[in-house]
């Protein structure tokens, strides 16, 4: 019988102000220090990038059921880690971009070598032979990683916008469009001119959420072709978790027993407290379109306007799946910016 997946989520110890939490960041912090990482080839490290809250805690925390990676947990995150405090919150970057104030910075990252509180909050490896670096800060970046550190594992995540801007709203995130991304000349030039205005004037704190999701994906997807990363999409990991997992194992080249399945109910470390051990597991089906319970009509309307801008209503639309299987291109295709112009 196909199992399928259930990845709840929950706020984790680092975000919580008690004293118990207090003490457990103090002593995971202590026991997060105590390890080694013995390799130092950066194609023993593994990057997962999608938009946050779009499931990629639950999926590398699966991932790394076993604990076989030591865990690297958001080091492109400016606010925490100082190596990369020069970044912007969501740095793009051109992909033959050689400047050493990102190269280095990215180099120490996926060789190992960045030790971080916040990045090895997560990591319970004691020795480290190869690594598992999970981040939502760098798909606008993912070419230019692809093209520095080649054969390298990508994977890029995607979830239905809806869900995504849902989700953040009701957490109280904010996004500011013009800090984030208007302030990056390369990107407004390379990919936002025909967008600008549009992204100027959204009001909502709902659409706000959709342009952003549109940005942090449209970029990757119109620069990364189908051999520079492995695509998943969140709704076909939680309805179909055997064939995703199976054919994620493959791209990474590990043996696929379908032990993996056996974590995938576990609450990810950003799962809000208590909420994992009071609310009833959701189906599959919920995961995927419990989000149309809470959006209006015409918030689904507007965002399947936006994304008919951007030109990605071909990979979401108002239905909760994904419209294709693999929305990377292969290299002979368009790009998604010719195809929208």
């Amino acid at each position: 019988m196909m199992r399928r997946g259930n990845p709840k989520t929950m706020i984790s110890i680092f975000d919580d102000p008690s004293l118990l939490a207090r003490f457990k960041r103090k002593r995971n912090t202590l026991i997060d220090a105590l390890y080694i990482d013995v390799n130092r080839d950066y194609r023993a490290s593994c990057l997962l990038a999608g938009s946050g809250r779009s499931g990629t805690t639950w999926l590398a925390e699966t991932l790394n059921s076993d604990n076989s990676y030591r865990y690297v947990y958001e080091p492109f995150n400016r606010g925490h880690v100082p190596l990369c405090k020069h970044f912007a919150t969501r740095q793009y970057l051109r992909p033959d971009d050689r400047d050493p104030r990102f190269l280095e910075p990215a180099r120490a990252i996926f060789t190992g070598r960045l030790r971080n509180g916040w990045t090895d909050s997560h990591n319970r490896r004691a020795i480290g032979t190869k690594r598992l670096i999970k981040d939502v800060r760098s798909t606008l970046m993912l070419k230019w990683i692809s093209r520095h550190f080649p054969s390298m594992p990508l994977i890029f995540m995607m979830r239905h916008p809806c869900a995504v801007a849902h989700s953040r709203v009701k957490l109280g995130w904010t996004t500011k469009l013009r800090e984030m991304f208007f302030s990056q000349p390369q990107l407004v030039e390379d990919f936002l001119i025909p967008f600008r205005g549009a992204m100027e004037k959204s009001k909502s704190a709902f659409s706000t959420h959709i342009f952003d999701w549109c940005v942090e994906n449209y970029v990757p997807l119109s620069l990364l072709r189908s051999g520079d990363a492995h695509m998943l999409f969140y709704e076909r990991l939680c309805m179909d978790p055997q064939t995703e997992w199976a054919r994620l194992f493959a791209t990474l080249r590990r043996p696929f027993d379908g032990s993996a399945l056996d974590a995938i109910n576990k609450p990810s470390a950003t799962t809000r407290p208590g909420k994992a051990k009071t609310q009833k597991a959701a189906s599959p089906e919920q995961l995927v379109d419990g989000w149309r319970a809470h959006v209006s009509a015409d918030e689904i309307r507007r965002t399947v306007e936006i994304l008919s801008l951007f030109g990605l209503d071909d990979i979401y639309a108002d239905g909760p799946m994904p419209k294709v299987e693999n929305a990377l291109r292969g290299d002979e295709s368009a790009m998604l910016s010719d195809r929208a112009s």
